[in-house]
């Protein structure tokens, strides 16, 4: 038991350590400029794009998603080979691990990015298929509204109730929900999508006043 939890542990420690480097940051750096003095001063590929550099956006947009997916590749690799009995999904750990590590990094006091990328990261090594209603849901929503705030927060509410839609149509009677793997797993889904609805607080208000920019407007 007590190798189990240092086992747990271990596994948050290194997600979290993985989420927490701030690609845009050291990227924009490297390039010269000081991403905490544009726009929001977010850490994430959409404020890197306010800078103009359109390359390093997307190198930061990549390497925030494969972050997460290492993460838990990683972890599940390890505990596939040295705990294949254990009832914990441990790749979850890492998973949740990983998102709070880009969103609250401790090298920046906490303060990181709103978890967007990491978000599609781990729903794209962990339920291919909400990965890919979520990125479709995001594209159409963007198109509407082109407001990638409002895309983000649905996402953060499709992702949860297509796990749930999945399992209703695999067993009308919910019981696969019950066991272990899947009852894991959708709180890992309803937790990190709550995350995400927080970070972005300052957004949804700007929504409902109207003053959020749309893409392509200057902040």
């Amino acid at each position: 038991m007590e190798f189990v939890i240092l086992s747990a542990v271990a596994t948050f420690a290194v997600g979290y350590l993985l989420g927490s480097i701030p690609f845009g940051l050291i990227f924009t750096r490297m390039a010269g400029v000081n991403l905490r003095a544009v726009g929001s001063g977010n850490i994430g590929a959409t404020n890197v794009l306010r800078t103009g550099k359109k390359f390093i956006a997307f190198l930061t947009l990549l390497f925030d998603v494969l972050k997460a997916v290492a993460a838990v590749w990683i972890t599940k690799e390890l505990a596939n080979s040295f705990l294949p009995d254990s009832s914990i999904s441990f790749h979850l750990i890492a998973a949740v691990g990983a998102f709070l590590g880009h969103c609250f990094p401790i090298w920046l006091m906490f303060k990181g990015g709103k978890g967007v990328a990491t978000y599609f990261g781990l729903l794209m090594i962990l339920s291919p298929t909400i990965f890919l209603v979520c990125a479709i849901a995001w594209l159409v929503t963007f198109a509407i509204t082109r407001v990638s705030s409002i895309s983000s927060i649905t996402i953060a509410v499709i992702a949860p109730v297509t796990f749930l839609l999945g399992l209703l149509i695999a067993n009308p009677f919910l019981s696969g929900l019950l066991s272990p793997s899947n009852g894991q797993h959708f709180f890992v889904q309803v937790l990190l999508s709550g995350i995400l609805v927080l970070r972005h607080q300052q957004n949804i208000a700007r929504i409902l006043d109207g003053t959020e920019p749309k893409f392509g407007t200057k902040t």
